[in-house]
């Protein structure tokens, strides 16, 4: 989600997670918390973007992947319609993913 205000928050997830034997999130074994983590990235914080520019720049305040909390990074964008598409780069790979968010009505 990206607001008016200059804020966002992206939160993704595998879609096929398997559940915790004991039903609560802090009574997780090491491999049911293992699976969460490799199976979730969230991140939140501000972002701002330039006039004529096709980049959007993201302040990162706090992450699940703690070594990007305070990080700045940048994401390529387009919009189409009522699409935002970001691109991110891989670093060293030469990959590349696009995620797609849809204007809220």
């Amino acid at each position: 989600m990206f607001d008016a205000s200059g804020r966002f928050i992206i939160t993704a997830m595998r879609s096929a997670r398997a559940g915790y034997a004991q039903g609560l999130p802090w009574q997780g074994t090491a491999e049911e918390n293992k699976a969460t983590a490799e199976g979730t990235m969230t991140y939140f914080g501000a972002y701002s973007i330039k006039d004529g520019d096709s980049t959007i720049a993201i302040h990162i305040e706090a992450a699940s992947f703690p070594n990007w909390t305070g990080a700045d990074q940048k994401r390529e964008f387009r919009i189409s319609g009522d699409q935002l598409i970001l691109t991110t780069r891989s670093l060293g790979t030469g990959g590349y993913a696009d995620v797609t968010f849809k204007r809220a009505r």
